[in-house]
């Protein structure tokens, strides 16, 4: 399981965390009505989220070694002035991809991420230089977001891969950070489980003659009560997630406003452990979290 790091900015921690009970795949017997369509095989999330209560969350020292120098976490900070600034370019009046496209050329617009580059270089220990992977804006309402830009269909659950690792090397892989710019909450899915681990217990090694996205998807056909966590990202916070090495998408409620997003890769790690909350699920969290759901 991930450790979690938050901004003590973020009130309330436990409230931004959701569980469900599983994952439905879709074939030819289960699909769903969705423009775009999903690829045929694709995994979503079962759709009965609970919250968790405040003892689900563990405490873990901050400066412990298993966790500092690594970007195998989840994190999620605040960034309520660089969100003003970027309102004030003409985010929030942007409403169809090509007015995205003409806002992103802009050297106003340009200067803001320049700017944000430094912000991050001052918050986080920043290795090597980022990356910056754009701005996206995508309709909201579907159960996840991301869109095959080949297929031009909906993956589902998936993981990234920018850095064209193998299953089995996805520890060492870049992390991402990914900030709501829109005026909307979003979501973060993610099965709190590192691909290591997944790939550990696959004794036949079929992770070596399949395509990641075809493994991936068999391990989630074959293990449908695996839980969902939903992390919850207000208007002007940003999630910072390994999601080369975590099966992940992104959500929003359906609504009449895009969802917006402005996203780096590189490796981000934790600069000032003071300035962080601290913690993991506690383990058979979501067992609890079901029974009070049926209760």
């Amino acid at each position: 399981m991930f450790p979690f790091f938050f901004s003590r900015k973020i009130n309330l921690p436990h409230t931004r965390l959701e569980l469900n009970n599983g994952i439905v795949t879709l074939n030819e017997q289960r699909s769903l009505i969705s423009t775009p369509p999903y690829d045929k095989g694709a995994a979503i999330p079962k759709d009965n989220f609970f919250g968790i209560e405040r003892l689900m969350l563990k405490p873990i020292s901050t400066y412990s070694n298993a966790y500092l120098g690594s970007n195998a976490y989840v994190g999620l900070f605040c960034f309520k002035q660089l969100f003003e600034e970027l309102n004030y370019l003409g985010v929030h009046e942007v409403k169809t991809y090509s007015e995205l496209v003409e806002l992103r050329q802009s050297k106003a617009f340009q200067d803001g991420v320049t700017h944000i580059l430094k912000v991050l270089t001052s918050v986080f220990e920043i290795f090597q230089e980022l990356t910056f992977l754009g701005v996206h804006i995508k309709a909201s309402g579907s159960p996840t977001s991301t869109i095959n830009p080949q297929t031009k269909t909906r993956l589902g659950l998936h993981i990234d891969s920018w850095d064209r690792k193998h299953l089995d090397k996805r520890g060492n892989c870049r992390n991402r950070i990914c900030f709501n710019i829109g005026s909307k909450p979003r979501y973060l899915l993610f099965i709190n489980k590192n691909i290591a681990d997944i790939v550990e217990e696959d004794i036949q090694q079929s992770y070596l003659e399949q395509e990641n996205i075809v493994y991936l998807r068999n391990y989630m056909s074959t293990n449908t009560n695996i839980q969902v966590t939903r992390l919850l990202i207000q208007p002007g916070e940003a999630y910072i997630a390994p999601t080369e090495n975590m099966i992940h998408d992104g959500f929003t409620f359906s609504n009449v406003e895009p969802d917006i997003t402005l996203t780096f890769l590189g490796n981000i790690r934790i600069k000032d452990t003071e300035k962080c909350i601290a913690f993991k699920l506690v383990p058979h969290a979501a067992k609890i979290g079901i029974a009070n759901s049926e209760a």
